[in-house]
């Protein structure tokens, strides 16, 4: 019980920094469109996404052109 209350604690107060944070848009990587003409590497991103550059203490630089965010 005291695992499931620390769990949902977390998930709270995640949706609140979400909520809190007035995003423009949300978005998701099964949202991405990996068809269009975009030069996005899918292993590259879904690597990037397990976030095993933090346990590795790596640094990520992601660049693109202006305005893209």
């Amino acid at each position: 019980m005291l695992l499931q209350a620390e769990w949902t604690g977390k998930v709270k107060r995640q949706d609140r920094l979400v909520r809190s944070a007035h995003f423009r848009y949300q978005g998701s990587l099964e949202e991405i469109d990996w068809n269009a003409n975009r030069n996005l590497d899918k292993s590259q991103i879904l690597q990037l996404a397990d976030c095993g550059f933090i346990t590795r203490a790596e640094n990520v630089l992601i660049t693109g052109p202006t305005g893209v965010g």
